[in-house]
């Protein structure tokens, strides 16, 4: 089965050949596999990781504070309002069920056991996204999938910062990187 026709009406940065990406990759994870998203923005990629595997009986964990002033206060802006209602409302659309923490990256990390995810997707705040490598890094399988988006990126040097942790990384399509852990 392809991508699901209405994630591509979500707001988002996420192109199709990314989208089909993470759902053919989520699609590899065993069923009771868990997903984790560090940034879920209107819920565009994390409707293409729920369509892989929710109904198989995985986990998807979107992680975003969902906040535009914590987006204001590091100078941000977003095209699209996306709070927790309307990341809500549109997974609830899709019939999708994924669990939400709002919060932080860090936060989340702290309270997640060690060696328990198959899939991680870092696209939240780009400037951080070494420190959510190495705050996630324990937290991945021996042989899961750590991967994030915008790399090469527009700003805030994710290429350097994934590069100087993973020399080795592999490309996916677009701005898409990705490595087993």
């Amino acid at each position: 089965m392809g991508l699901d026709k209405r994630i591509l009406t979500i707001p988002g940065w996420m192109d199709r050949p990314e989208l089909k990406w993470i759902l053919y990759t989520v699609e590899k994870l065993p069923d009771d596999g868990v997903v984790v998203e560090l940034g879920s923005y209107c819920g565009r990629a994390t409707a293409a990781m729920c369509q892989g595997i929710l109904g198989r009986g995985g986990t998807v964990i979107a992680v975003d504070p969902f906040d535009d002033a914590d987006m204001a206060r590091r100078g941000l802006k977003s095209k699209t309002k996306c709070m927790l209602d309307t990341f809500k409302q549109v997974m609830a659309t899709l019939d999708f069920s994924p669990t939400i923490w709002q919060m932080t990256s860090l936060e989340a990390a702290a309270q997640t056991e060690d060696q328990s995810i198959d899939m991680i997707f870092i696209d939240a705040i780009h400037y951080d996204v070494g420190e959510d490598i190495d705050a996630w890094r324990s937290k991945m399988k021996p042989g899961s999938i750590m991967s994030g988006h915008d790399f090469p990126g527009p700003s805030f040097d994710v290429e350097g910062q994934v590069l100087k942790r993973f020399p080795n990384v592999s490309q996916g399509p677009m701005k898409i990187w990705y490595t087993n852990v």
